[in-house]
């Protein structure tokens, strides 16, 4: 076994001689059985162990095992324990959930710690296996269907290449100690349901059943990356990036006969799940309506399905003291100048206004619209407005609408950020003194 381990580290050229390896060690014979494999090969490795406190003294006796077989091994060894329960009913999550999150997150910091270059777990064929029929039973697509990656980041799996029976065998013939999880027997658990119930039925049907599916591995690994590669060609044909919102074209997407596929490919990475894809496509044609995902919001327009990150404001409106120079809106800069009317001309671009400041009163308010806002638009001869009415001349969306801000000066709106002046404000002949505001 360990020439076939020692081929396929340099197949998939996971690591060299020169590296230093952190190997996740639970005490177990997967576990044990690559640190014996690390040893024999001669490379530079550390050991670290999650006490996990979910099995009382045998959790401890794992601790205490593994410690053990490190100061035999003359190996250094790293371990820490958790309140793994307590973790869970505080995140309201499962134990298995938490105890993932928190291994590694702490391998992890081990390795920046300590200099390790990579994290090594046990996880081997049958374990892939397991995955991909606990996929299957539970409904996915292709990534469902890859197994276990060989290699994630610094994460690497060196033992993917063997059959637990193969692994098994190596334990025996090198007489590598481990110890035994009860727990493993037990079929309350998915996993062990599929290794203890299912698994031994496929064989009866298939003896080769790990052979053969490291060929299907092979195979979907290789299906995969040209779906990714086509994903990657509609994702630059169909989509675009524009003012920290991400586009897709829904009349380019509503006619592929993949659609749903397409968009949850395309979705994915912003938190978005197939139940909401199949409930967007049962809105398509309803403007405005919203979803929601732990991240962002997407919203479906008349032209594009329109994502953004989910609002972050720290502020909802800021004050404008006289002969303030510059001030900030949740990070939207602006920049105040006060001067005569001789040193401007009227015609500035659309991100300045230039505001009669006789007229004003100060403290002056930077703020965001809200229903029932109205003002006067410059050039309608003081006829007023709702802005409601004027986004919608505009066709902004409601993304759009909300990041819109307002200028006000004693209730009344000065300036539409962005967009138009109000006409109480305007530059006239009588004007003597500008404020120049430019929204940077």
């Amino acid at each position: 076994m360990l020439k076939q381990f020692q081929s396929f580290l340099e197949k998939e050229q996971l690591f060299t001689a020169k590296d230093h390896v952190l190997l996740a060690v639970s005490g177990g014979m997967d576990s044990m059985a690559m640190v014996y494999l690390f040893q024999q090969a001669g490379f530079q490795f550390g050991m670290a162990h999650c006490n996990f406190q979910l099995r009382g003294i045998e959790s401890d006796g794992d601790e205490a095992f593994v410690a053990e077989q490190a100061q035999k091994l003359n190996i250094p060894f790293h371990s820490i324990r958790f309140d793994t329960n307590k973790e869970a009913q505080q995140q309201k999550t499962s134990t298995q959930i938490v105890a993932r999150t928190l291994r590694y997150q702490w391998f992890e910091e081990l390795r920046q710690t300590h200099h390790y270059t990579h994290i090594a777990t046990a996880h081997h064929l049958n374990d892939s296996l397991e995955t991909v029929l606990l996929n299957l039973t539970k409904g996915c697509g292709i990534k469902g269907l890859h197994g276990i990656p060989i290699q994630q980041a610094h994460v690497i799996r060196p033992l993917l290449f063997a059959r637990r029976e193969d692994i098994q065998a190596f334990v025996q013939d090198q007489e590598v100690p481990y110890r035994e999880d009860a727990s493993n027997a037990s079929t309350k658990y998915q996993r062990n349901l599929i290794r203890h119930k299912v698994i031994p039925n496929l064989k009866a049907i298939n003896p080769s059943l790990e052979g053969t599916f490291r060929q299907t591995l092979d195979h979907l690994r290789d299906t995969e990356m040209l779906f990714n590669e086509m994903i990657q060609q509609y994702r630059s044909k169909i989509t675009k990036q524009a003012e920290g919102r991400f586009l897709i074209e829904k009349h380019a997407l509503h006619h592929h006969p993949a659609k749903h596929t397409l968009l949850y490919e395309l979705l994915e990475p912003y938190g978005f799940n197939g139940a909401q894809i199949s409930q967007l496509f049962q809105s398509f044609e309803q403007i405005g309506i919203t979803f929601s995902s732990a991240s962002h919001q997407l919203l479906v327009d008349r032209d594009f399905i329109v994502v953004r990150s989910k609002n972050t404001r720290k502020e909802n409106f800021k004050l404008v003291k006289e002969n303030t120079k510059n001030t900030t809106l949740n990070n939207q800069a602006f920049e105040f100048n006060y001067c005569d009317k001789s040193t401007y001309a009227l015609n500035q671009p659309a991100n300045t206004a230039l505001l009669d400041y006789d007229q004003l009163v100060f403290p002056l308010t930077l703020r965001y619209w809200k229903e029932g806002d109205r003002f006067q638009p410059l050039g309608m001869n003081g006829q007023s407005k709702k802005l409601q009415d004027f986004f919608s001349d505009l066709k902004l969306s409601r993304f759009e609408k909300e990041e819109v801000m307002i200028l006000e000066s004693a209730g009344k709106i000065c300036w539409i950020v962005g967009y138009r002046l109000d006409e109480r404000f305007k530059i006239t002949e009588e004007t003597n003194k500008v404020l120049k505001i430019d929204l940077l």
